[in-house]
């Protein structure tokens, strides 16, 4: 299903993730960001979302936290064992993904929307899983896909990542399409970090900044970051940033 970093980094990764995802500035943001989408589509407490490469948790935890969808209500799908050792830790339940069988034998209800939050690029055959997806979902329902943006601000922590690409508007649409979704909506997110963005590629080539990928801030920052950055989501699109976000519909 998904490309990852192998052995002791994977197991870093998602340690580090967990450790800082319920209140680090750039996760509350797409995930309010997401959440606001289910709402549009009026996915909210009654309809079955499935958070596709749910990782550790936390877009589970907001919605059943922050915005009240019954904890049945939201199911993740992960293959890391890593990931599930901290899922199942925090008593979040979530699926081991079988391509081999039917979407909706292993979800066994109806699903309305369908999450991929930073998840496409480790797919190596993108449109073959949207395609598997798309048929487990309602009619008329939703799929929200976030993946990291633009190929020239691909670095080495992509690789470290395991990620097969990086994508703009245009190349994750086409991608989408080709897994039998029709498009509605697509933007680009924290169009503000794009400079720092191609600052920090080169910074990190010539091994002149860290790679870390969440830098720590202050609690003050993080709260200014989290509300700008959720303002600009909602403004009108730049044609840059650091993230693209398409949603689409099954047809």
């Amino acid at each position: 299903m998904r490309r990852i970093a192998g052995g002791e980094m994977e197991s870093a990764q998602f340690q580090d993730i967990a450790a800082i995802e319920k209140w680090y500035w750039w996760f509350h943001v797409r995930y309010r960001h997401v959440a606001d989408i289910l709402m549009e589509r009026s996915v909210a407490g009654g309809g079955r979302v499935v958070d596709w490469g749910c990782g550790t948790g936390g877009f589970i935890e907001y919605l059943t936290g922050r915005r009240s969808y019954p904890r049945d209500a939201v199911v993740g799908f992960e293959p890391s064992d890593y990931a599930r050792e901290i899922l199942t830790a925090r008593g979040i339940p979530c699926i081991v993904p079988d391509l081999t069988r039917p979407f909706l034998d292993q979800i066994e209800m109806p699903v309305n929307a369908v999450t991929m939050l930073d998840v496409i690029e480790h797919v190596e055959k993108p449109a073959e899983t949207l395609a598997y997806l798309r048929d487990g979902v309602t009619v008329g329902g939703c799929l929200v896909v976030l993946a990291p943006a633009f190929p020239h601000l691909w670095s080495e922590w992509d690789e470290r990542l395991g990620h097969w690409r990086r994508y703009t508007i245009a190349s994750l649409e086409r991608e989408i399409e080709c897994g039998g979704w029709q498009v509605i909506k697509a933007r680009y997110l924290f169009s503000a970090m794009y400079l720092i963005g191609l600052l920090r590629k080169h910074m990190i080539r010539k091994k002149k900044m860290s790679e870390v990928e969440f830098p720590k801030v202050s609690e003050g920052m993080n709260k200014f970051l989290t509300s700008f950055f959720s303002l600009e989501a909602r403004m009108p699109m730049l044609p840059f940033g650091t993230s693209v976000s398409v949603v689409a519909l099954k047809k």
